[in-house]
């Protein structure tokens, strides 16, 4: 019931659906673990869901 109010009401994204997966193995490999994620979901009024675009800078 979250969902309602995190994404239609505040904009919060949840991404509780990433695929990490290239992220993961790219710090397992060096490349560090402190990363910026991104994410600018559509603008929707109301709306309660949107693709996510997420970018993550390390």
């Amino acid at each position: 019931m979250l969902h309602q109010d995190l994404i239609g009401l505040l904009g919060l994204p949840i991404g509780e659906q990433w695929k990490l997966d290239i992220l993961s193995a790219h710090a397992a490999n060096g490349g560090g673990y402190t990363y910026l994620v991104v994410v600018k979901p559509l603008y929707l009024v109301g709306g309660v869901g949107s693709p996510a675009n997420a970018v993550a800078l390390c």
